[in-house]
């Protein structure tokens, strides 16, 4: 047999960049399990949380290997996630060696990057900004003010692409993207663009608002992984209240609240 513990290392790789992209901690596992059985494993053990991921096989000829990886943060991205789930398929019929997956990790990387380039960053800015707008509008507020919410969601992007490159901590890079979005809104009402600062700072939260992950907390809860939708719930609850902080930092003291 190939190489048992590099093959589980590269699988156990594999199903961590699946789930470090947003993919649901019941179908990562079962994908682990997939994978490790196409190389003829004699059993297969896999416990996921948000944390962590631990992995556990028999081969074939009776020897046991663990292995774990650390989670530290997560993001979204769904077409990382679809090469993902391609090399996973591609795994699960070919069983191709470590060196194969190796590489096709590098090229998912390499495309993902690709997709990142400044023409898909440009693009980014410009629906996360529509978003902003949208909801704006959507919430009682003029075309006046969508324009500025659409220029809030700008400095919102620029602030979470700096912090998230510079600070480790999601719950202070929210507060901080926060301050940043409610003092913009603030800014465009004094100077006249916005007519209702409510209704830009409305559109500016719905951009942070950790909604993937409550459906995602929700879904592992209803498919009976308690522990991991309890603190996918219990993250995304504190992320919230980080928001309300950062917009309540900036807003209550220029109010004279």
């Amino acid at each position: 047999m190939r190489d048992t513990e590099q093959i589980v290392n590269q699988i156990l790789m594999v199903a961590y960049d699946l789930l470090v992209s947003g993919s649901e901690v019941g179908r990562t596992e079962k994908q682990i399990a997939r994978m490790c059985y196409a190389y003829g494993m004699a059993e297969v053990e896999v416990f996921i949380i948000t944390s962590a991921i631990v992995v556990s096989v028999i081969d074939s000829d009776g020897c046991h290997y663990t292995q774990m990886k650390r989670i530290s943060r997560y993001h979204t991205n769904f077409y990382q996630i679809d090469l993902l789930e391609q090399l996973s398929n591609h795994i699960c019929k070919h069983a191709p060696s470590k060196e194969e997956i190796l590489r096709y990790r590098e090229e998912i990387y390499e495309a993902v990057e690709r997709e990142h380039s400044w023409k898909g960053s440009f693009a980014n800015y410009g629906i996360f900004c529509f978003i902003s707008m949208i909801f704006t509008c959507f919430f009682g507020g003029t075309i006046q003010d969508g324009i500025a919410s659409f220029l809030c969601g700008i400095f919102i992007q620029l602030a979470l692409n700096f912090l998230e490159s510079t600070v480790s901590n999601r719950f202070f890079i929210n507060i901080i993207a926060s301050a940043v979005g409610g003092f913009i809104a603030w800014l465009t009402y004094q100077i006249g663009l916005a007519n209702e600062v409510d209704k830009v700072i409305i559109g500016n939260i719905m951009l942070l608002i950790p909604g993937l992950a409550t459906v995602n907390a929700l879904k592992d809860l209803i498919s009976g992984e308690m522990i991991t939708g309890l603190l996918r719930f219990s993250d995304a609850l504190i992320q919230a209240i980080a928001i309300a902080i950062g917009f309540a930092l900036i807003l209550l003291p220029i109010m004279g609240v």
